[in-house]
């Protein structure tokens, strides 16, 4: 089973939700923070791949 999502969706940050084509400027989310997200669904990924693959 494949999943297809909207890449900006795949590369925001929380609380950007439903804000795409929306007017007016877009949150602002602390660089540390971001990268702490990205950092998480890294490790996330990796313990998924590990246990379906082993």
């Amino acid at each position: 089973m494949a999943y297809v999502a909207d890449a900006a969706a795949l590369g925001g940050t929380p609380g950007q939700e439903g804000t795409k084509g929306k007017a007016g400027p877009s949150p602002r989310i602390a660089r540390s923070i971001m990268w702490k997200k990205f950092e998480a669904m890294a490790e996330g990924a990796q313990i998924a791949t590990d246990q379906l693959w082993g």
